[in-house]
């Protein structure tokens, strides 16, 4: 497959390969085609807390719950540490269960309106 990159582009990339950050153009390309991937599932995982936010899916803490939620994750942290094992615990893992916190202290409030967010992709 071809592909056509703007001057300034090729550029960049002949230089990532002269520095050895990258062995050959194909493996440039796959490793930013790899990131444009992982950029929209970043913004996937900003959509659906935006939705959860605006549906009024969201728990508010006070100065103590919040310090109790923190401490629950530091637990779980360090029981996985513990048993060799690495990486955030799927409880807290946002590609299984996308979670939004808010931590209002001594107030409640209704979720903001429903304003579309501006973003660019490019």
């Amino acid at each position: 497959m071809s592909t056509d990159l703007s001057p300034e582009n090729e550029q960049f990339i002949q230089h990532a390969i002269q520095c050895g950050t990258f062995q050959d153009r194909v493996e440039a390309l796959d490793r930013a085609v790899e990131l444009l991937r992982k950029r929209q599932a970043l913004l996937e995982h900003i959509d659906e807390g935006t939705r959860q936010l605006r549906s009024g899916e969201y728990t508010e803490y006070d100065d103590e719950g919040l310090k109790k939620f923190f401490d629950e994750i530091k637990a779980e942290g360090r029981k996985r540490y513990e048993a060799g094992k690495k990486g955030p615990s799927a409880a807290f893992d946002l590609r299984i269960r996308p979670r939004l916190i808010s931590a209002r202290f001594g107030t409640t409030s209704a979720p903001p309106a429903a304003t579309p967010l501006p973003r660019t992709i490019r």
